[in-house]
């Protein structure tokens, strides 16, 4: 703002472009802006008294009518990728593998140092 400007000249003893330049820093206050008051929600009409009615329920029916189509749709997927590999939801399975390939080998040397310590403490 102007006022800062001259403040930096008068009491910092700062050239004109100076102050300009130094003015870009610091604390610049800007005007304020008019507030704008968030639009007011509409008021739901009581019970009764909603003309589109008809068109609701319309509605409702095509909303179910869309989810129970896209449930089947869904299941019919599921009963074709069972059909291809039966083993395609076995999760649990597939999981146990993957940590029976870590587990296995640590077992076996867990075993193989057994069998060390029982050696060396015969001898």
């Amino acid at each position: 703002s102007d006022f800062g400007i001259y403040v930096l000249i008068l009491y910092a003893n700062l050239s004109e472009e100076e102050a300009v330049q130094m003015s870009k820093y610091g604390l610049n206050l800007r005007p304020a802006k008019g507030k704008k008051q968030p639009p007011r929600p509409s008021i739901p009409l009581p019970f009764g008294f909603n003309e589109d009615d008809d068109n609701d329920v319309e509605k409702e029916i095509a909303i179910q009518a869309s989810k129970t189509k896209s449930l089947k749709d869904v299941e019919e997927q599921q009963k074709k990728a069972l059909e291809e590999d039966p083993t395609i939801f076995d999760y649990d399975g597939v999981y146990d593998k993957m940590k029976e390939k870590v587990a296995r080998p640590l077992i076996q040397d867990r075993e193989e140092r057994k069998v060390r310590l029982q050696i060396l403490a015969f001898f």
